[in-house]
């Protein structure tokens, strides 16, 4: 039976100074991963992970959560997708030290055995849409434990996709260090929405990897973390497009002044006849953009380019 169901997620705001404290616009997806489970042989947990209906692991743990077997992948259009994609996410091993510190976190309890637990995930891993969060959220529920500190003990991060696993609402995201999370439903919802879309530009990123080099290189700007916070409640507002245009063109600005990258619009979309800005970790996953004219056929614009998926950001969203 199902258990539970997270929504993946997207960051409108806020990516690498929310983890400096900075106030993020978070948006939950529609799709996400669903966890269930069915009585299997005593004393092992046989675990299948899906990906839009196909697997991508099947491996089963003993009752101390060691590897007895892992099957391996058979799906080559799924391992083909995947060729660029850390080798560690892809096996046992790695949903093994999760599942481990999750034991942790339990406090003396026994971890369910006898068990098969099988994910689906709604939508591409290489999309970014939470993937990782979604199964730290579902193993919260299961085991009854704090996903923030499971998150914290695994791929790291500010828990943003955390918080959007378990909501249906827009959010505000603040996570100040040695606090708990600060979440407030944000009234995200502009007239404008129509206009938005988001783009996938095929050029994933680790998030773990991302969140330990801005980490290390960059020292707290007050100042800067100030403005985002600010544009994030901004952008959450407004009832303008083109004022909105303007928040997402300053952000950028702004971020590209804070990591020393590049904005994805003069790295690949430089010609395009509007705004275009990152969402989350910056050189990969899906873009935002909103042309300046409502009647530029944006789709066509991506198309042209060899950008073929892309979606209006209002059909993603729970309405």
């Amino acid at each position: 039976m199902e258990f539970c169901h997270a929504n993946g997620k997207l960051l409108l705001s806020g990516e690498y100074l929310v983890l400096h404290g900075a106030k993020a616009l978070a948006l939950p997806l529609k799709q996400g991963q669903s966890f269930s489970f069915t009585p299997a042989e005593p004393g092992k947990l046989h675990w299948v992970a899906k990906e839009q209906g196909r697997i991508w692991l099947d491996c089963t743990f003993d009752a101390n959560l060691e590897i007895l077997e892992e099957n391996k992948l058979q799906d080559t259009e799924v391992l083909q997708k995947h060729n660029n994609t850390d080798p560690p996410n892809n096996s046992a091993e790695a949903l093994q030290k999760i599942l481990k510190e999750a034991a942790a976190l339990m406090k003396g309890r026994e971890f369910p055995t006898g068990l098969r637990v099988e994910c689906k995930l709604e939508f591409r891993r290489d999309w970014g849409w939470g993937s990782s969060s979604t199964l730290l959220w579902m193993l919260g529920r299961w085991l009854n434990i704090d996903p923030y500190t499971l998150m914290d003990r695994t791929i790291g991060g500010s828990g943003y996709d955390i918080a959007c696993a378990g909501s249906n609402d827009p959010l505000f995201y603040r996570r100040l260090p040695g606090q708990q999370a600060e979440v407030v439903v944000a009234p995200f919802n502009p007239p404008f929405l129509s206009q938005l879309g988001v783009v996938w530009t095929g050029r994933k990123q680790s998030s773990a990897s991302e969140v330990k080099r801005f980490l290390q290189q960059r020292a707290k700007d007050q100042g800067l973390i100030n403005r985002i916070s600010e544009i994030s409640e901004q952008m959450a507002q407004i009832n303008t497009a083109r004022e909105f245009s303007t928040l997402m063109d300053e952000h950028e600005r702004l971020v590209a002044g804070a990591t020393g990258l590049k904005p994805v619009r003069e790295q690949i979309f430089p010609d395009f006849p509007g705004s275009i800005k990152s969402l989350g970790a910056w050189g990969g996953d899906f873009v935002l953009f909103m042309a300046r004219d409502t009647d530029f056929d944006t789709a066509q614009y991506f198309t042209d380019k060899g950008y073929k998926t892309l979606f209006g950001l209002g059909e993603l969203l729970y309405r």
